[in-house]
């Protein structure tokens, strides 16, 4: 039940209810008029808040694209780690020698180390979804090179230093547009489950990959060389097949990389 009070209005201004008697009333204007305001009563129990939806895991899997750049990371994944471990093999297949092993591990992450802020302002300047395709696409072609070498027995030592080279470049380039394109396929609410996933999806890759690639390699030396071009061609048809919103290009000229 709700208290009702009574306002009056006339031409000396509103008139609160506890000055509404007829004695005060008798002297107002002709256009006095009486305004009702309905208060809630105090004895009425005020209503229940609405009930929040539970949290959902995969809350961030329900976006399809957000499902193909997962897929595309798991795949790339595959991939890279795949490749360390056949790559390092190879080498010590042709070189018996583990300084030259060690080389090529070594340039490859310092390449790395000093381009992945290039990649960020490529990131920042560029579509991503474009970045992360000829990166991919990149990748793929190297890769399949690589094994087509291997397969047919006229791979050379300074093959796998330029394919390290090369797929280190790729990589600087790929993994910055990546981890940015989480955030353009999801909203503001999601974008932490998103995060989330994304990171497990890196976990799966690095816990399988190496594992896959060492029962490939154990069967023959071509065999995870292959097996890195198929998982890095199925990424980039993933991410090819992304139509994400369009993003406005930030247009930041003389952008220090380390800012």
């Amino acid at each position: 039940m709700a208290h009702i009070r009574v306002w009056a209005l006339d031409g000396r201004g509103i008139i609160p209810p506890e000055r509404t008697a007829p004695s005060y009333l008798e002297g107002g204007s002709k256009d006095t008029a009486m305004a009702i305001e309905a208060q809630p009563d105090p004895t009425t129990p005020p209503a229940a808040p609405p009930a929040k939806q539970r949290p959902n895991a995969f809350e961030s899997l329900k976006n399809r694209d957000f499902r193909l750049l997962t897929l595309s990371t798991i795949s790339i994944g595959f991939g890279q780690w795949g490749q360390q471990i056949a790559l390092g093999w190879l080498v010590f297949v042709l070189t018996h020698s583990a300084v030259q092993l060690a080389n090529v591990a070594f340039i490859g992450g310092v390449l790395s180390l000093f381009l992945t802020p290039i990649g960020g302002i490529v990131a920042d300047r560029y579509p991503r979804r474009t970045v992360i395709v000829c990166a991919t696409l990149a990748d793929t072609l190297q890769a399949s090179v690589i094994a087509v070498l291997v397969l047919s027995g006229h791979v050379q030592v300074w093959h796998v230093y330029a394919f390290s080279l090369l797929t280190s470049l790729t990589t600087a380039m790929n993994q910055p547009a990546r981890q940015a394109f989480v955030a353009d396929l999801t909203t503001p609410e999601t974008l932490p489950n998103a995060i989330a996933m994304n990171s497990i999806a890196q976990n799966i890759s690095r816990i399988l990959g190496p594992s896959l690639a060492g029962m490939l390699t154990a069967a023959s030396l071509g065999s995870p060389f292959i097996f890195v071009a198929a998982m890095r061609g199925l990424a980039c048809i993933n991410t090819f097949m992304m139509r994400p919103p369009k993003r406005p290009v930030a247009n930041r000229p003389n952008r220090n990389p380390l800012r």
